[in-house]
């Protein structure tokens, strides 16, 4: 390093030293506060939204698998056959057939609308979480007696069901023509809970064998459609599509990026939007900064004066109250994103403990799907956010250090700040 970059350093260096004059001091204290400020706020936004983007799917993988093959119908017959055609395709870990039907239930007075999926356990095990989902592994029990059902907790709550009770289902009957018909109904016997965390789900989800399922609908052996478990999430769409290709059976595909669409679209747009508004409050503290520098040039006329009577050129004034400037932003940045990622970190117990003192449950999983706070920190975002505040405190400390570049030594010279 040359001694004219030194010069610029110590000299950068300096100017942040206190002085007897404790205003300066505490313009350069709110500077920095404003950037810290902003920074952390932009951590903490980010890594929450990815966080709740990345539990909701990673709860919509879990629920229903990397992808769905379906006949538009709702009637998959000689599904067996078509399974056997998409396993031929080596393009496929795990498949399990399901039924997914609308239905009525009604207990202790009240009538819902449900949801009722057949399923056969062992298969449905390998492409969702319903292990990790249904208490005590009750799924498994299934297939051991008929009529039997799995209930989400939140539905079972609403009805005021316990496990072992007994409740009537008004499913819907169409005849050959597709007219409506009388609806019949059924005994179902109540085994176990899900609770897969996502209230959308929770609150409507009834679950039987795909024996069970079928004699309700009275599908004669056929099916909705297949849940599949890839390789590769990322890849899914491009791997669904290449196997109804692959098989004579025509099939329309959902692959999970297509669950809760609007829901991952909407946390994209806020995103976006939130970083922009974010990002203009650090602007903002950056100009701040450049108000200091601006007066910090004013402070050192005579200073200034000297330099350059001593022979500094105007590059290297400039450069002084530049990197002035950029360090009081490079420390703003810094503690702000140490800050960001302290609260990031810590957000869900916090949010818990303000849940605590005010004597209500902060996040509501009628609204957001879920009922924790999750964050993710993402390095991409942290450094652009980190750079992008860098960037503004240069920017902003651009025409504070061509104002000190431009003083005269003549003007200035003699000058006492």
């Amino acid at each position: 390093m040359n001694s004219s970059a030194q010069s610029v350093i110590f000299i950068g260096l300096r100017l942040l030293q206190p002085n007897k004059n404790n205003f300066g001091s505490l313009t350069v204290l709110m500077s920095i506060s404003g950037v810290v400020l902003g920074v952390a706020a932009l951590v903490i936004v980010m890594s929450t939204m990815n966080g709740f983007e990345k539990e909701v799917r990673r709860y919509a993988i879990g629920i229903s698998s990397h992808g769905i093959l379906f006949d538009r119908t709702g009637k998959l017959n000689n599904w067996e056959s078509v399974q056997t055609q998409i396993d031929t395709t080596k393009m496929t870990q795990a498949i399990s057939p399901f039924i997914s039907q609308g239905a009525m239930v009604k207990t202790n007075g009240k009538i819902k609308s449900v949801m009722l999926e057949g399923i056969i356990p062992s298969l449905e095990d390998r492409v969702t979480n319903i292990k990790k989902f249904s208490q005590d592994e009750a799924y498994k029990s299934l297939n051991n007696g008929e009529n039997t059902v799995l209930i989400g907790e939140g539905l079972a709550s609403d009805l005021q069901l316990s496990i072992g009770d007994d409740f009537a289902i008004m499913v819907p009957q169409w005849d050959e023509r597709g007219h409506f018909t009388s609806p019949s109904f059924k005994k179902l016997h109540l085994i176990g809970f899900i609770n897969t965390g996502m209230a959308d789900y929770d609150n409507r989800i009834l679950m039987t064998s795909l024996e069970t399922a079928q004699r309700l609908f009275l599908a004669k052996g056929s099916i909705s459609g297949f849940r599949v478990k890839l390789a590769s999430a990322e890849n899914a769409p491009k791997t669904l599509r290449q196997i109804t290709q692959s098989i004579s059976t025509d099939l329309s595909i959902i692959d999970w990026t297509e669950y809760n669409y609007q829901f991952f679209q909407a946390i994209q747009s806020q995103k976006r939007v939130l970083f922009v508004v974010l990002m203009l409050i650090v602007a903002i503290s950056s100009f701040s900064i450049a108000s200091n520098v601006l007066l910090m040039v004013h402070k050192k006329a005579g200073a200034i004066g000297i330099l350059k009577s001593m022979g500094a050129t105007k590059l290297r004034v400039a450069l002084i109250f530049l990197f002035h400037g950029s360090i009081i932003g490079l420390l703003g940045a810094f503690l702000g994103v140490f800050l960001g990622l302290l609260l990031s970190l810590n957000a869900n117990r916090i949010v818990e403990v303000l849940g605590e003192l005010i004597g209500r449950q902060l996040i509501n999983p009628d609204v957001y799907l879920i009922d924790h706070l999750p964050t993710w920190v993402r390095g991409s975002d942290v450094t652009v956010i980190f750079l992008s505040c860098l960037l503004l405190t240069i920017i902003a400390s651009v025409y504070p250090a061509y104002r000190a570049s431009s003083l005269h030594p003549v003007e200035v010279l003699g000058s006492e700040n």
